[in-house]
C-alpha cells in the first residue's frame, strides 16, 4: 500500500468515527428527557463505541499490534474532542475534565475489537451492540433514582454601613466597566 492510500484510508476512518461520535453527542444534546450527556452511558459509552469503531476500521486493512489497539482510539478522541470543541466551545472544560476517564474507555473499546479480530462474525456483532449501547443504556439510567444531598451552609459578613446603603448596592448592581472586565481563560471556554 501506498503512504497516498494509508493517509486516506486514516482520514476516511478519522472522518467516520468523529461523525458518529459527535453524532452521538448531538443526538444527546438535543434530547428532551431520556438521552443525559452527565450519564455514566455517555461519559463511558461513547468513548468505548469511538475506540471500539477506530480499531474495528484499521483493522479491516490489516492486524494491529495491541500497543496500537490501545493508543489509537486516543486520536481518534481527541479528533472528535476537536470537533466537538469547535462546533460547542462550551465543551472545552467537560473534556478536561472528562480525559482521566475518556481515553481509559476508549482504550478499553479499542481493545475489545482487536480481541475480537479473529472472529469476524462476532467482531461485527459487538461492534453493532457497541455502537447502539450509548442509546439503549442511557434511558435504563435515566429511571434509575438518583442520589440529593442537601446541605446548609451559613456565613456572614460584617459590614459597616446602614441597611439603606447596603440594600441601595444589592438592588441595583452597577455595570460592570471595560477596566474592570480583563479577560482570562474561563470566558475562553464559555463562562
Amino acid at each position: 500500500m501506498s503512504i497516498r492510500t494509508t493517509w486516506l484510508w486514516l482520514i476516511s476512518s478519522l472522518i467516520a468515527t468523529v461523525a458518529y461520535g459527535y453524532g452521538v453527542v448531538l443526538l444527546f444534546e438535543s434530547s428532551a428527557d431520556s438521552l443525559e450527556t452527565l450519564s455514566w452511558s455517555f461519559i463511558m459509552l461513547l468513548p468505548y463505541s469511538v475506540g471500539a469503531l477506530s480499531v474495528y476500521l484499521h483493522q479491516r486493512r490489516g492486524p494491529l499490534p495491541f500497543v496500537w489497539a490501545f493508543f489509537l482510539p486516543w486520536l481518534y478522541c481527541v479528533g472528535l474532542f476537536a470537533v466537538a470543541v469547535a462546533l460547542s466551545f462550551g465543551l472545552l472544560l467537560c473534556v478536561i475534565i472528562g480525559l482521566p476517564i475518556l481515553f481509559p474507555a476508549a482504550s478499553l473499546g479499542g481493545v475489545t475489537s482487536w480481541a475480537l479480530a479473529r472472529h469476524p462474525k462476532a467482531a461485527v456483532m459487538i461492534l453493532v451492540v457497541t455502537l447502539i449501547s450509548p442509546f439503549a443504556a442511557s434511558p435504563v439510567e435515566a429511571q434509575m433514582e438518583k442520589p440529593t444531598s442537601i446541605t446548609t451552609t451559613h456565613t456572614f459578613i460584617d459590614i459597616q454601613a446602614s441597611e439603606a446603603e447596603i440594600w441601595a448596592e444589592i438592588a441595583s448592581v452597577s455595570p460592570i466597566s471595560e477596566a474592570e472586565h480583563s479577560p482570562n481563560w474561563l470566558h475562553l471556554i464559555g463562562f
